[in-house]
């Protein structure tokens, strides 16, 4: 396995991954630990929330299709990862966060939905290996 390259700031990138499907959270958080980031982790929306409430990653992957008790995850304007956005980007603390939509939706609809709410990239997972992932990462954090 190829090594990626190490975050050149003297301390390491913060990153937020949310990511409902445990198979996914656990290979992209050894992916970008071996690289170098520190890694929060979040399965749902009252955890991503949670995670943010203290602290601001330097940049947020974002699975769309995240549980939230209280919504369907198949109605476009609720799925979870919509509802963490726009509580998110209400916040003055997350204006500059970059946020990479992180999901296997490819919509018309959720791309627009996506750059209505700033995403900095749309990444359809199965069209993406882990080690782009990572070159994403870094030329977005540069």
């Amino acid at each position: 396995m190829e090594k990626a390259s190490t975050p050149t700031s003297a301390s390491p990138h913060v990153i937020l991954l949310v990511e409902d499907e445990r198979i996914l959270l656990n290979l992209y958080t050894t992916t970008l630990e071996r690289a170098g980031y520190t890694v929060r982790t979040a399965e749902n929306v009252a955890q991503a929330l949670e995670a943010v409430k203290d602290a601001t990653p330097d940049l947020i992957l974002l699975d769309l299709l995240i549980p939230n008790k209280t919504i369907d995850p198949l109605d476009f304007h609720k799925r979870g990862g919509f509802l963490f956005f726009r509580k998110i980007r209400g916040d003055k603390r997350f204006d500059d966060t970059p946020i990479i939509v992180f999901t296997n939706l490819d919509s018309p609809d959720d791309r627009k939905q996506a750059k209505e709410f700033r995403a900095r990239d749309f990444i359809v997972k199965a069209n993406y290996s882990p080690k782009d992932i990572i070159a994403i990462v870094e030329k977005e954090l540069q």
